[in-house]
């Protein structure tokens, strides 16, 4: 009984040092960039990434079209996902972004090395800014 005491606090320990170092990995925005654009089934058009690729910048409506329509927002709103999963952020941060109103201003969170900015619009849509922590 003891050893199986030791062996489970022993994998608990591995596995927390682990979770540990994913949180606290360097972004690599210009992989995320690139398999964003290498994706057939998501537009790169909301898509930027930084000269010295220490931010990427995902704007749902890019061109500030008060008539864009509503199978490009999606579509832009996928690419959004796209490169939340692609940095291992939690599903949590979707949520809080898809609950940020006009009134709210400019949002921050910080995710292990990510600090992510988002501020959102009824006409010019959501903006969300991803940086590498200084």
């Amino acid at each position: 009984m003891k050893n199986c005491i030791k062996i489970l606090l022993c994998c608990t320990i591995v596995f927390s040092l682990s979770a540990c170092a994913a949180t606290s990995k360097t972004p690599d925005f210009k992989k995320v960039y690139n398999e964003i654009l290498s994706a057939d089934e998501l537009s790169d058009k909301c898509v930027a990434l930084s000269k010295d690729s220490k931010s990427l910048v995902v704007d749902t409506n890019p061109n500030n079209d008060k008539n864009q329509s509503r199978g490009e927002a999606v579509q832009n709103m996928r690419v959004l996902l796209k490169v939340n999963e692609l940095l291992g952020l939690p599903d949590a941060l979707i949520d809080k972004i898809g609950s940020t109103r006009e009134l709210d201003g400019q949002q921050v969170n910080i995710y292990g090395e990510i600090t992510i900015t988002w501020s959102y619009h009824p006409d010019y849509g959501l903006k969300v800014i991803y940086e590498k922590k200084s």
